[in-house]
């Protein structure tokens, strides 16, 4: 990864340096470092790409919370963004094989229940 490329994960992440640097788990002179072309380990590239690429908002909202993201408040999120997630084939497909994954468990548990 060049400093090309990683700048433009950087813009299109939305963050600030000092966010990406947190999330990234470096100090913010290495994010500048990395901005002005010095040298991103190779065990550090497909981190950040993976990282970077994520939706800003679900970042921006794990990094307000000190402890992470809490169940509830990633649920809230979901729900009033799911419209546009919905949009987006990917999203679609993972919802749907989670429902049935968790549909399959409900289904099995009740058999298991009948069957006492």
């Amino acid at each position: 990864m060049d400093a090309k490329e990683f700048n433009e994960l950087l813009s299109k992440s939305q963050l600030g340096k000092q966010e990406a640097a947190t999330l990234l788990g470096v100090s913010r002179a290495t994010i500048n470092n990395w901005e002005n072309g010095k040298d991103i380990p190779s065990t550090k590239i497909d981190f950040i790409r993976k990282n970077l690429s994520k939706d800003p908002r679900i970042i921006r909202l794990w990094l307000s919370k000190s402890e992470g993201l809490s169940v509830d408040f990633l649920l809230d999120f979901v729900v009033r963004n799911f419209d546009e997630f919905l949009e987006k084939q990917d999203f679609r497909d993972k919802v749907y094989s989670q429902a049935y994954t968790m549909a399959t468990e409900i289904i099995n548990k009740k058999i298991k229940e009948s069957e006492k």
